[in-house]
């Protein structure tokens, strides 16, 4: 949500070609409480870590 934050004015999230969410990056994120990070991959070693910031 960097970009975001710098870049746009509102953020829609897409699921199965379904917009599930429309808002500002702001607001998109005081919804969910926190930062959320799904990664999924079949080759479990090309996930080598994930950086959250707090």
């Amino acid at each position: 949500m960097d970009e975001a934050d710098r870049l746009c004015n509102r953020v829609a999230i897409v699921d199965h070609g379904k917009i599930i969410a429309l808002d500002t990056p702001a607001n998109l994120k005081d919804g969910i409480g926190g930062d959320v990070v799904t990664i999924r991959s079949l080759d479990t070693a090309a996930i080598v870590a994930v950086i959250r910031e707090p």
